[in-house]
This record gives structure tokens, sequence and C-alpha cells, in this order.
């Protein structure tokens, strides 16, 4: 969901890859290092998202390739060192951004998938998240370039990957309780949900990128077929703009 300290993201990740060979064997880095931190007081909560909007201030304004954490802590008006205290590496930054992006859409999806009673309620819900996500890349285009980059790095992919895996067990058991299918079949349905779900981000900034149009269809048929592959009705939220 990195940017890097005295160096561009690129050439600081070159640098971490690097650095994170030793005699042959890479290391892979701890979970920690790949946190931001999840303040609690709200003086802290504060600050740091002054800091995650500093570091959106720097991408939308100069692009990923001057997002350093020096860049950031003079952007959001605090020390290095303080910085550091809150964001741990330049990959937790990344990981800190791409997460405070999908968070309201992850709440809704919760909400809305919680409160579906019926196969048509939930893929409704589905379609109503994916139509959100979609909206806000194209308001945000540095959300586009950030989720890039989460991609482009193997250790964040991974902590992706497992997000997508706890997600899409989640859809499973709700897919379930609707009555979509039999608690005999989750399992075998299991791989396709991840799927859906793991693919959705890549879809949807695939189609942001594209003329608003052109984009518009990408989603429906996306949503389309993700309904159809779940065994779900079409959804009447599925509408490609004029």
């Amino acid at each position: 969901m990195p940017a890097h300290s005295a160096h561009s993201a690129h050439s600081a990740h070159s640098a971490h890859s690097a650095d994170s060979t030793r005699r042959g064997k890479a290391i892979t880095p701890s979970r920690e290092a790949l946190t931001p931190r999840r303040p609690k007081q709200a003086r802290s909560r504060a600050r740091m998202e002054a800091i995650l909007d500093a570091a959106e201030q720097v991408v939308a304004v100069q692009g990923m390739a001057r997002l350093t954490m020096s860049e950031v802590a003079l952007r959001a008006g605090v020390s290095i060192g303080s910085l550091y205290q809150y964001i741990p590496t330049p990959q937790a930054l990344l990981r800190a951004l791409t997460d405070r992006f999908l968070a309201d859409l992850r709440s809704d999806l919760e909400h809305h998938v919680g409160e579906a009673r019926t196969p048509q309620a939930f893929a409704d819900a589905i379609s109503q998240v994916i139509w959100g996500i979609y909206a806000k890349m194209r308001d945000q285009p540095q959300q586009r370039e950030i989720w890039a980059h989460l991609a482009a790095d193997r250790d964040l992919a991974a902590l992706n990957l497992a997000d997508s895996r706890e997600n899409a067990e989640g859809l499973v058991a709700a897919l379930v309780r609707v009555g979509v299918v039999g608690r005999g079949d989750a399992a075998a349905l299991l791989p396709d949900v991840l799927l859906i779900t793991h693919l959705s981000g890549s879809a949807v900034q695939m189609a942001a990128d594209m003329p608003v149009a052109n984009g518009d269809k990408i989603v429906a048929c996306f949503v389309d077929m993700a309904l159809a592959r779940l065994g779900l009705p079409g959804s009447s939220q599925n509408t490609v703009t004029p």
C-alpha cells in the first residue's frame, strides 16, 4: 500500500533490497517494520493524520519520486525523529496511506454486508463498495500512484494478500449467512472470493486511469463478472455514467 528517506522511492527501494540481502540470503522485514503505529490518544492521532496529509500532498504535488521521509517531516512540521516514532519505515508509510484510503470503504463493506439479509442486498453491497473505490480513485489521482507502488513492493504485497484472504473469509461467511452457498460448499468457494477480492483494486485502478466512459464500462464489467462468479444476482446499483 514506499517512500524512502533521503532518496527517491525507486532508488531507496533498490537500496533496501540490497541491504536486505546478506551472504546471498534475503532478509524479510518484520511485520512491525511494515506496520505504522496505531496511536490511541487524540493528540497522537491528530499528529498521525497530519503526517499522512503531508505525505499525500507530496505525492499529489510532486509525485512518488519525491515521497521521502525527510520531505514528509518537513511538510508536516515535525522532526524526522518524531516521524519515525509514528512511521518506522518508508514501507510503513505507504501502508498507512493505503490503509487510510481504504478505511472508510472497508467500513462501508462491513456495514452493508452485515446488514444484507438477501442475495440481492448482498450483491448491491458489493457493487456499491467497488464503485465507491473507483470514485475515490478518480477524485484522488495520487491514490492510484500510491496503490501501484504498494503492489510493486514484495513485502507489502504479501501483507496485502493476507488482508485479502481475511476479507475473503469474511465474505464467504456472509454468503453462507444469506443462503447463497451452503456451509459444506464454503471452502470450495473461497478461491473464487479471494481472487475477486484481491483483483478488485487492480481492476479499479486500471479503470480510473482510463477516460471516464471507458473506465465506467470496465468497472461495470468487473462487478457483473464478480457477482456472477459468486452466484449472486445482478446489482441494481451497477450503472454506467451516461
